[in-house]
């Protein structure tokens, strides 16, 4: 994602569900990539917290998480 240039961290918001391709390497699995769907729930400033989920060849995950960006978008 990226973001146009801001003066404030009110003109930024993550808030809502994003939905995207998703591409991975590990070392047990090797390649694998589908969809990934990030839901951002609260953000305050620059930080924000939510959840991802994806597909396996065991069924759906979900995990929570937070992050945080800078004014640029990164």
């Amino acid at each position: 994602m990226a973001f146009a240039q801001s003066s404030s961290t009110e003109d930024v918001s993550l808030l809502g569900t994003w939905t995207g391709h998703r591409e991975r390497i590990a070392s047990t699995e090797g390649y694998r990539e589908g969809t990934a769907t990030l839901t951002v729930t609260e953000q305050t400033g620059l930080t924000f917290k939510g959840s991802m989920g994806w597909s396996t060849p065991e069924g759906e995950v979900r995990e929570d998480l937070v992050g945080a960006f800078t004014l640029e978008g990164r």
